[in-house]
């Protein structure tokens, strides 16, 4: 018995051998996941403000085709017709001419 007991503690086993490529393989994926999850710290940080930005530019866009469509509409011609100065009017004057 003593023979076994000195035969398994000098050499390693099949299953002691594959237990630490294993733990290896293991150890290698979890150092190479920390580093790009280090490496994408600063895409982070400035995720809110890209968001924001292309939010902003959607709105921009939008207000820009919803202009340019208002002259196709009668209501904002024949308000145009009767009063020149209207397109340098500010949207309150417009919104309370319009409601009365």
């Amino acid at each position: 018995m003593s023979n076994e007991l000195q035969n398994s503690a000098s050499e390693p086993t099949k299953a002691d051998t594959a237990a630490s490529d294993a733990c290896t393989r293991s150890g290698a994926f979890a150092l190479g996941l920390s580093v790009v999850l280090f490496l994408l710290i600063p895409f982070w940080e400035h995720r809110q403000k890209e968001i924001a930005f292309a939010r902003y530019l959607t709105y921009r866009v939008n207000l820009t085709l919803e202009v340019d469509a208002l002259d196709e509409n009668p209501a904002w011609r024949k308000l145009k017709d009767s009063n020149g100065a209207v397109e340098s009017m500010s949207l309150v004057l417009l919104q309370n001419r319009a409601s009365t």
